[in-house]
């Protein structure tokens, strides 16, 4: 959890919101939300504890990559 306090006036962009992924082996989601001038970014991570067979190899590597994509989105702010 990470919480920033903007100028005033600034609110997000297109007002915050929840994205996230999944697959067989884990679970990733990422919150932001905005209440006044402090902007709060959750992120949630749950990954089992499992071998992953050959065969869900390209599922998992997507899950993964999806889940990096989201950490690295921007917070947008606007005025």
């Amino acid at each position: 959890t990470v919480t920033l306090t903007v100028p005033e006036g600034y609110r997000l962009k297109d007002g915050g919101g929840e994205a996230k992924t999944s697959c067989a082996y884990g679970r990733f989601v990422r919150k932001e939300t905005q209440a006044g001038r402090v902007i709060t970014v959750e992120e949630e991570a749950q990954v089992s504890q499992a071998r992953v067979p050959v065969k869900d190899y390209e599922a998992f590597g997507q899950f993964a990559g999806e889940a990096d994509l989201l950490q690295l989105r921007d917070v947008l702010l606007v005025k």
